[in-house]
């Protein structure tokens, strides 16, 4: 009987000893992996017409666009520090130390109708301006898009 115990008690502790070797294992290749991982870039934008814009200079195999309300914007801005967020007006809690901030203009089109609801021009192109919040990881992005002409300051003289 106590030779069963023994042999039973040592089966027991090579079970134990082989799950606690394996999670020992599984945990340092976790944190390796969670290391190397890439994580998605997340955009949050409030302006539809401006993100067409930005995916051209983004790989949409690595970005999640988010466009939506004002209030769900900022509320997830708050919650959890997306890389970049589009805002047509400026949010002064949105100032953070991780966060750089551009006040720009950007042209869009759009059709110009007169008072009967008719299309007078089939296209009119008007400068929008926004606030762009945006992580160091994104600044090149926004530089790209400054130096092509897409996006220029709030303060530059429109072309005539």
């Amino acid at each position: 009987m106590q030779d069963a115990i023994v042999i039973l008690s040592f089966t027991v502790i090579g079970i134990l000893l082989y799950f606690l070797i394996g999670r020992v294992f599984s945990a340092a290749s976790l944190e390796t992996a969670e290391d190397t991982a890439k994580n998605p870039i997340r955009v949050l934008t409030e302006d539809p017409v401006f993100l067409q814009e930005v995916r051209k200079y983004m790989d949409a195999e690595e970005c999640r666009f988010y466009s939506g309300k004002r209030e769900d914007i900022e509320e997830e801005m708050h919650k959890n520090m997306p890389d970049l967020v589009i805002l047509y007006k400026p949010e002064p809690s949105a100032e953070s130390p991780y966060i750089y901030h551009d006040s720009v203009k950007y042209y869009a089109s759009g059709l110009e109708m007169n008072v009967n609801g008719m299309a007078v021009y089939p296209l009119r192109y008007d400068s929008r301006q926004i606030e762009i919040y945006y992580k160091k990881e994104i600044k090149n992005i926004i530089q790209a898009m400054k130096e092509a002409g897409v996006i220029i300051s709030k303060d530059a003289k429109e072309p005539s």
